[in-house]
């Protein structure tokens, strides 16, 4: 999440809050307050949805890691210890082969898993005749399936983060644009009273923080 954005939108909230508290009593003015707390509510319901995509793809990484340690604990270093015992006696089957938790990449340890399956199926009696249970070709065959899935998600949950962020930025530009506008009517609407262009004027703060002060433009 971008701290600037949310930010904006923790200042657009309680402008919102004044603008609902400080109705202006004139129809022209009031519209576009409510259209003000319209778009904060948009861009609220769009910091939900960014932060549940984050969130549901932390997650299927998260699950994706356990799965990888699953597959490649038990059932994958079996086959493995099968493969080199057969590639012992048959060179021309199961050679080169290695364990695909080496690999940097989910691409190829997908290819890797799924090809170690594959020649193990292919080779059955053989592997059988070494001690295979063909259990584990089963469970690697579902645990594969699974992180298969967990990819999916993961991408589904960052689509949703990235459209989500990319659509705050132009509502959050859209109410930096109307807070103009408003910041005219209120301190007009509001010349005799003080007191609430003052509470007005600390609604519409942003405190940036120091390390971006230098750097960030007020919203007025």
């Amino acid at each position: 999440m971008n701290s600037n954005l949310r930010l904006k939108v923790a200042m657009a909230v309680r402008v919102r809050d004044f603008l609902r508290a400080n109705p202006f009593g004139y129809d022209p003015a009031d519209q576009v307050a409510a259209r003000f707390v319209e778009k904060v509510g948009r861009a609220q319901e769009l910091l939900t949805q960014e932060n549940q995509g984050d969130e549901a793809a932390r997650k299927s990484v998260r699950h994706r890691r356990g799965l990888r340690q699953q597959m490649t604990r038990l059932p994958l270093r079996h086959v493995l210890k099968i493969a080199k015992s057969v590639s012992a006696v048959h060179p021309d089957v199961a050679s080169g082969r290695r364990r695909p938790g080496l690999y940097k990449n989910e691409e190829a340890f997908q290819a890797g898993v799924r090809a170690i399956v594959q020649e193990a199926q292919a080779n059955r009696e053989l592997f059988l005749q070494h001690g295979l249970s063909e259990e584990s070709l089963v469970e690697l065959d579902e645990l594969l399936k699974t992180y298969e899935a967990s990819i999916s998600e993961t991408n589904a949950g960052r689509r949703a983060h990235t459209g989500a962020r990319a659509e705050l930025r132009a509502v959050s530009r859209e109410l930096m644009r109307m807070l103009q506008q408003l910041d005219g009517i209120v301190l007009y609407r509001y010349r005799d009273k003080p007191s609430l262009v003052g509470a007005w004027d600390s609604a519409r703060n942003i405190a940036w923080p120091e390390a971006a002060a230098e750097g960030a433009q007020p919203a007025a």
